[in-house]
C-alpha cells in the first residue's frame, strides 16, 4: 500500500474504537490513564486532548465526562503519532463507571505500531547565477533529514521550514518546495522529493512605523539590524524584533513586508519590499506590589515604581521600596541605552538600606555607575565605580572588632557570558561571571583591599528532567594585611540559607564565635549540584547536594573545611507565586548545630 503527502496532505491510518451506549450517563472523571505508551510521551498526549482528570486546583469542579469529545481525542492521538512517523497507531479507550454513574474511571489503550523511516530523499536546486557549489553545499547540509530514522509530518515540516528559512536569509524569501513525501506501509518506508523554486533576490526597501502615539520614531529606526537596500534577511528581522522590543517600550512589536501583489518568479529578476514596523506602546508608568514570605526574610513586601522613556531617548528610571526583617530601604536606578556608542548601556543606582542580619545590624547607603558592552557573541564586559558608607551599630562576633563606621570606594571590572535559554526558569545553557574590584583609599576609602569572585553555572535536560550545577568562589585580599580586621565587617562572604548550603540558617556556616554567631570571611567557596523534575501538573521535585566553606584568610580554601548537606524540595507555581521547601540534611555539621534545615518561602525573593 503506498501513499502520496504534499505540504496539505494528511494520512488517516488510525483505527479507532469506542463504545457508547444508548443513553449516556452523565457524571464527572475520575481519572486517566494510559496504557501500551512507548516511544510516545504521557504528558503530551494529555496535552492535546480535551478530555483530562482532575487538578490540583481542589476549588475547581472536577470536569465533566464528555463521551465525543473522548472520541475526538482518539484523533488527536493518532495525529500525535502520525507527526512522529507512526501512521498505523491504533487507540480505544475503556470506561469504568461507579456503581451510582457519578463519576468513571478512562483508561485509554494504544497500539504505537512500526515507525515509518525515511529511506531516501532528493532537492532539485536549479542552475542560478548567486548559487555557487559552496552556496548550494551550505544550503542543503544538516537538514534534519536523517536515513533511517522515524519520519513523520514533524520531520516533514521542520525541514521544509529549515529550507526555506536557510533561502530567505539568502535573499530569497518567496521561494517554493514543490513535490511531497511518498510513503510505503508495506515497507515502512517513506522517500522524499523537493524541486526548488528560488524566486527572485529581495531587497530591503523603505521602512515604515505604525502604532506610535507617545515614543518618537526615531527610537524604533535605530535599533533596526538592517539599511534600504540591503539584502532581505529574515535574521535580520527577527534582530531589529528583538531589539524594539528591548526597549521596554512596546507591549507588543511586528515586522512585516509590504511584497508587490503581482507574483515574480525568475530566479534572476531583482525586487524591492518595503517593511512595515508595528508596535504597540506600553504604559510608560507602572507600580509593582510584590509580598511573599520566606522563613529566613519572614514577611517581606516590595513596592516599585518604573518610568519607561524617562525623558526620552528609552531612558528608564525605577524606584523600589523594600522591607523584610533582614533589610529595608529604598533603592532607585537610571538606565540609559546607547549611551555614547550604539552597543553601550549605562547604569546608575544609589540606596539606602538598613540590614539586620545574623552578623551586624548596620545602616547602608551606597551610589555607583557601571557601564557595560557586547564583546562577542554571548558575551558581555562591565566597567565602574561604587561608592559605599556603612554605620555598622551592633557586630554580634564577640572576636571581632568591626568598624563602626567605614567607606569603600570600589572599582569594578566584570566579564559574563550567558547561553540559558530561559533566564527565569532554565533548562539548558550555562551562564558564568567574573568580577575584580579593587578597593582603594586613594579613591576615599577607609580599606585598601581586593575583591576577586566568579560564579557559573550550567543546566543539562535529560529524560524530561533539568541538571543544574553552580559553582560560586571569590576571595578578599587585603593590601598591607591579610585578616579578617582588615576588611569591614559588611564586605566580608558569608554563607549558609536558602540559597547557599540549605542545612544551615542564614549566615550560619562557620566560622562563629563561642556564640554562634557569624564571623564572615576572606574566602568563599559554594558548590551545588541539583536534579529538577516534574512530578504533576504544576508540582516540581528536586534533590541537591551542596557544598560550601568559609576561610578565615585570602585565599583559604581547604577541603577540611568543606561542609556537605543534601536533601529533597518541592516547588508549585500558584496564581500568588512559587510556593518552594527545602530540607538541607548536613551530612558533617559543628557541635551544637542542628542535624538539618527547613526553607520555606512562598512568592518571589526580592
Amino acid at each position: 500500500m503506498r501513499v502520496s503527502l504534499n505540504l496539505c496532505a494528511t494520512l488517516l491510518v488510525v483505527a479507532l474504537a469506542g463504545h457508547a451506549e444508548a443513553d449516556d450517563p452523565e457524571g464527572v472523571v475520575k481519572s486517566l490513564d494510559f496504557t501500551g505508551i512507548s516511544v510516545g510521551s504521557e504528558s503530551d498526549l494529555r496535552d492535546a486532548m480535551l478530555t483530562v482528570e482532575p487538578g490540583w486546583k481542589f476549588w475547581r469542579a472536577d470536569p465533566v465526562f464528555d463521551e465525543d469529545s473522548l472520541r475526538e481525542d482518539l484523533d488527536r492521538i493518532a495525529a500525535y503519532y502520525r507527526e512522529r512517523g507512526f501512521y498505523e497507531a491504533q487507540a480505544r479507550y475503556e470506561l469504568a463507571w461507579d456503581d451510582d454513574k457519578s463519576g468513571v474511571r478512562v483508561v485509554v489503550d494504544i497500539s504505537e505500531g512500526a515507525a515509518v523511516v525515511l529511506s531516501d530523499w532528493k532537492i532539485d536546486v536549479p542552475a542560478v547565477s548567486w548559487l555557487d557549489d559552496d552556496a548550494r553545499g551550505r544550503l542543503l547540509e544538516d537538514l534534519p533529514l536523517v536515513v533511517g530514522s522515524p519520519f513523520g509530518s514533524q520531520q516533514y515540516r521542520l525541514a521544509r521550514e529549515a529550507m526555506l528559512e536557510r533561502l530567505a536569509n539568502l535573499g530569497h524569501p518567496a521561494a517554493r518546495l514543490d513535490g511531497g513525501l511518498d510513503v510505503d506501509l508495506a515497507s515502512h518506508e517513506a522517500r522524499l522529493k523537493w524541486k526548488l523554486e528560488p524566486g527572485p533576490e529581495v531587497r530591503f526597501g523603505a521602512v515604515r512605523v505604525s502604532g506610535l502615539a507617545d515614543v518618537e520614531e526615531d527610537l524604533v529606526l535605530r535599533e533596526l539590524t538592517f539599511g534600504e537596500g540591503e539584502l532581505f534577511s529574515l535574521k535580520a528581522l527577527d534582530a531589529s524584533q528583538r531589539k524594539i522590543y528591548g526597549l521596554q517600550l512596546f507591549r507588543a512589536v511586528t515586522m512585516t513586508d509590504e511584497r508587490p501583489a503581482v507574483e515574480v518568479s525568475d530566479p534572476e529578476a531583482r525586487v524591492v519590499w518595503p517593511i512595515v514596523v508595528r508596535v504597540e506602546e506600553r504604559s510608560p508608568r507602572t507600580v509593582r506590589v510584590s509580598v511573599g514570605y520566606g522563613t529566613e526574610d519572614e514577611f517581606r513586601g516590595q513596592l516599585s515604581w518604573a518610568h519607561r522613556n524617562f525623558f526620552g531617548q528609552a531612558r528608564s528610571l525605577t524606584v523600589t521600596a523594600k522591607y523584610s526583617s533582614l533589610i529595608a530601604g529604598i533603592e532607585a536606578q537610571l538606565v540609559q541605552p546607547r549611551f555614547v556608542d550604539p552597543k553601550v548601556r549605562l547604569e546608575g543606582d544609589a540606596s539606602f538600606v538598613r540590614e539586620t542580619v545574623p552578623a551586624y545590624d548596620a545602616l547602608r547607603a551606597s551610589t555607583g555607575l557601571t557601564l557595560s558592552r557586547p564583546l562577542f557573541e554571548k558575551w558581555t564586559g562591565r566597567v565602574g565605580h561604587r561608592f559605599e558608607w556603612s554605620d555598622v551599630s551592633d557586630v554580634k562576633a564577640d572576636d571581632s572588632e568591626g568598624d563602626e563606621s567605614a567607606r569603600t570606594s570600589t572599582l569594578l571590572f566584570g566579564l559574563g557570558r550567558s547561553s540559558v535559554d530561559d533566564p527565569l526558569d532554565p533548562h539548558s545553557g550555562t551562564w558564568l561571571d567574573l568580577s575584580v574590584q579593587p578597593t582603594l583609599e586613594a579613591l576615599g576609602s577607609t580599606h585598601d583591599f581586593l575583591k576577586l569572585t566568579m560564579e557559573g553555572r550550567a543546566y543539562v535536560p535529560l529524560y524530561g528532567a533539568t541538571i543544574a550545577g553552580r559553582v560560586h568562589a571569590g576571595t578578599i585580599q587585603p593590601f598591607g594585611g591579610s585578616g579578617l580586621d582588615d576588611v569591614p565587617t559588611v564586605s566580608r562572604f558569608y554563607a549558609g540559607g536558602s540559597g547557599s548550603v540549605r542545612g544551615f540558617d542564614f549566615q550560619q556556616l562557620p566560622p562563629l564565635d563561642t556564640d554562634e554567631d557569624p564571623l564572615g570571611g576572606l574566602t568563599l567557596v559554594e558548590a551545588t549540584l541539583e536534579v529538577r523534575f516534574p512530578i504533576w501538573r504544576l508540582l516540581r521535585g528536586n534533590f541537591f547536594i551542596d557544598a560550601g566553606q568559609l576561610a578565615r584568610r585570602p585565599f583559604g580554601f581547604s577541603l577540611d573545611n568543606t561542609y556537605y548537606s543534601v536533601g529533597p524540595g518541592l516547588r508549585l507555581k500558584t496564581p500568588i507565586g512559587s510556593i518552594g521547601i527545602d530540607y538541607g540534611y548536613l551530612l558533617r555539621r559543628p557541635s551544637g548545630v542542628d542535624r538539618g534545615r527547613i526553607h520555606f518561602s512562598v512568592g518571589a525573593a526580592f
